[in-house]
């Protein structure tokens, strides 16, 4: 169920469910299937940025409740709370940062449509797939110290 909410937070991310928004939604339309045909790869990091962000977000949500059930033990769930808001707070700077490189890189290559914007798009594609690993491997780190500190 949880892997089936999170999929669909992707997809609604992706394809900018709000309908206020709907020449906002071609453009992200366009640059999505121009992103798939020239750099897979940075879309499923894109995705998977998101659904990193989702799961943060989760444990940020479970944390509060937890909190509010039990507010004598802020002291135990208030740093963890921060540590998470921290991580958030990271990913979504990350996440959109990458996102006005790919759209900037769009607007390269529309403009250009010349080998010289394709190749300077793939060095874009590059650098934004490694900043989306760097970030989704500090994330996994952080979680992953999160978690441990709360075995102790």
């Amino acid at each position: 169920m949880k892997n089936i909410l999170l999929f669909l937070i992707s997809i609604c991310f992706l394809v900018s469910c709000s309908e206020e928004n709907q020449p906002s939604q071609v453009v992200n339309n366009e640059v999505n299937n121009f992103i798939q045909s020239t750099a897979p790869n940075l879309l499923i990091k894109t995705v998977n940025l998101s659904k990193t962000i989702d799961e943060v977000n989760i444990k940020i949500q479970k944390m509060v409740e937890l909190q509010n059930s039990f507010p004598d033990h802020s002291q135990v769930t208030q740093p963890r709370i921060d540590k998470w808001n921290n991580v958030k707070v990271k990913l979504t700077k990350t996440q959109k940062d990458v996102q006005f490189q790919i759209e900037r890189a769009y607007v390269i290559y529309k403009t250009e449509q010349e080998i010289e914007g394709t190749k300077q798009f793939t060095a874009t594609a590059k650098a934004l797939i490694q900043k989306a690993d760097e970030a989704l491997n500090i994330a996994k780190g952080m979680t992953e110290v999160i978690e441990e500190s709360t075995n102790y």
